[in-house]
């Protein structure tokens, strides 16, 4: 018997703050990375899918995010460089 299937984990990448496109007040933003993997006897073998996506501190809303925009984020503030906004 082969078993196989999928799991899901998330990760904070980090938080900042900025206003919210739902409830439009200035608040922390946490940023969540999602990732699905191919398992194989509960080993994660590859990925599956990669999401991101912002979650608001004030009302809770949660935003999808472009991947490659988070990634330079992260990039930044790995760097020390000044935040721009996410959009």
């Amino acid at each position: 018997m082969i078993v196989y299937g999928y799991k899901t984990a998330s990760t904070v990448l980090g938080r900042r703050q900025q206003m919210c496109p739902v409830c439009h007040q200035m608040a922390w933003q946490t940023i969540v990375r999602t990732r699905t993997w191919a398992t194989l006897f509960w080993i994660k073998i590859f990925p599956i899918s990669k999401k991101s996506l912002m979650r608001c501190q004030a009302c809770g809303s949660q935003t999808k995010i472009d991947n490659d925009q988070v990634d330079a984020w992260v990039q930044q503030m790995q760097a020390g460089m000044p935040q721009q906004p996410i959009r």
